[in-house]
């Protein structure tokens, strides 16, 4: 399955029970949203409106936009982290899952309606003014360390929690890992960026001159720091490019202080409504300019059908060194490492390590999941879903003591030129039949061809399991 139908199915999990409402505001009781949230209606009005349709010539020769360009991509080398023999620093990342631009019929109808106190949920959503529904919401901590010589780089996670709808699937984790996936960190100094599973040219690599059109704006202060502000758009709004705003210190290292960055309307970009990009970079006590502000919302829409989603990712990092690193934090081979009890950590420690707050609607996200449980009709819908997700019905719904899965369900009925219609059954073993031995198989019949098929396979792990056969406690099949 791919991960483009793994992101669909987040979405129907999230968002079927939502009736999209063609309503006005007029029919509206004055209901409050969250804590301080309350609908209303503003009318402006537009004294004079001017159409030209004439367009300047764009000219990079002599175009002062385009010469300090150049001398911001000519020195964007200083600014790697990558050239120092050491670094290490943290990140704290919080995403966040919500139904986007609610109305107030959306809540009164359907079976989003039987969710208690749904209204508690709904808040206004600082990146573009709608109410939104979070239904999901993720925090995780690292520390990212590196050695230039001999290479070893690696990721420590030291905490990581999920809260929301996405526990009600046992595979819960598969869903979060796909959101990751498509809303991946973004490095403006890399010459292509890879975001939504597309690769996009960076408004400073060395394709950018002849890529983008740059202009200069104006100049402003930005933390006290003088900066000159370019705007830029692809030369082609169809192309794999960005367009906003770059403000670059008006200085002579022409470093990046801020940008922020979208995509053009024309560009085809599947599922993707709006996406805006915000970064900041900060200058430490050595002088040393690094990333430490990169907030990125992602509106969504997968079919007419479903309701608007919104992806909110907040990414901060701090605690910037780049004194020698021990051995033992470099010698393990493992890129990735997540430390004991990392999935379990108080809030305590969430509070002490949080560097920004977390919205009315992310702290009621454990009191929304219970209530979602609660809701009439959740167990079918979550029933469906976890099929489809999951690829497997579970025989035994207590999944401590669940033996054996049944499925792929997407495998059960298919169709091709040789054998018509396809059935197929199957099924696979669990750890709570054996943590060590493992039986999965299937048979299917061809009802043209009258063709019979049968795979069987026994697999023996010498590390003990604790779900499924693969890696870790979940395993995806297809």
């Amino acid at each position: 399955m791919t991960r483009r139908l793994l992101l669909l199915l987040v979405m129907v999990a999230c968002t079927l029970t939502v009736n999209r409402a063609h309503a006005t505001i007029a029919g509206y009781n004055g209901r409050t949203y969250g804590d301080s949230v309350r609908w209303y209606e503003r009318v402006q009005r537009l004294d004079e409106v001017t159409v030209t349709t004439r367009r300047k010539h764009y000219s990079r020769k002599n175009n002062p936009a385009v010469e300090l360009m150049k001398k911001v991509i000519a020195a964007k080398r200083r600014s790697e982290l990558s050239r120092h023999d050491y670094y290490s620093y943290e990140k704290y990342q919080k995403l966040t899952l919500a139904t986007n631009d609610i109305h107030p019929e959306d809540l009164t109808k359907g079976m989003l309606a039987k969710i208690p106190d749904v209204f508690r949920q709904v808040e206004l959503c600082p990146y573009n003014n709608k109410l939104i529904l979070p239904v999901m919401k993720t925090e995780t901590l690292t520390q990212k360390v590196y050695r230039r010589q001999p290479h070893s780089e690696r990721e420590i996670v030291k905490g990581d929690r999920a809260d929301g709808v996405n526990n009600a699937f046992q595979s819960g984790d598969l869903l979060v890992a796909a959101l990751k996936d498509f809303f991946t960190d973004v490095d403006i100094y890399d010459e292509q960026i890879a975001l939504l599973q597309q690769r996009f040219t960076s408004p400073i690599s060395r394709d950018a001159i002849g890529f983008y059109r740059f202009y200069i704006i104006d100049t402003l202060s930005i933390d006290g720091y003088r900066c000159i502000r370019l705007s830029f758009v692809p030369n082609n709004p169809q192309d794999f490019g960005f367009s906003g705003d770059i403000c670059i210190l008006d200085d002579s290292s022409y470093q990046v202080k801020r940008c922020d960055l979208t995509i053009p309307k024309r560009s085809d970009v599947n599922f993707v409504d709006d996406i805006r990009i915000v970064q900041e970079f900060t200058k430490l006590e050595n002088g040393e300019w690094v990333l430490t502000t990169d907030d990125m919302i992602v509106e969504i829409r997968l079919f007419d059908f479903l309701q608007k989603g919104v992806v909110i990712r907040n990414t901060r990092m701090g605690g910037h060194s780049f004194s020698p690193l021990s051995d033992s934090m470099l010698k393990d081979e493992t890129h990735t490492e997540t430390a004991h009890k990392a999935q379990n950590r108080s809030e305590a420690f969430w509070e002490a390590h949080r560097p920004l707050g977390l919205t009315t609607s992310e702290r009621r996200m454990d009191e929304f999941e219970e209530n979602f449980k609660n809701m009439g009709g959740s167990k079918i819908l979550t029933f469906i879903v976890r099929a489809l997700v999951e690829n497997y019905i579970e025989t035994d719904r207590r999944k401590e003591y669940n033996k054996l899965d049944i499925g792929p369900v997407l495998s059960t009925a298919s169709v091709n030129s040789i054998d018509g219609l396809r059935t197929r059954i199957g099924g696979q073993t669990t750890a709570h039949l054996h943590p060590h031995l493992f039986f999965n198989g299937y048979y299917a019949h061809g009802w043209k061809s009258r063709q019979n098929y049968y795979k069987t396979e026994l697999t023996y792990s010498f590390n003990r399991k604790d779900y499924l056969r693969r890696r870790g406690r979940y395993a995806f099949s297809g």
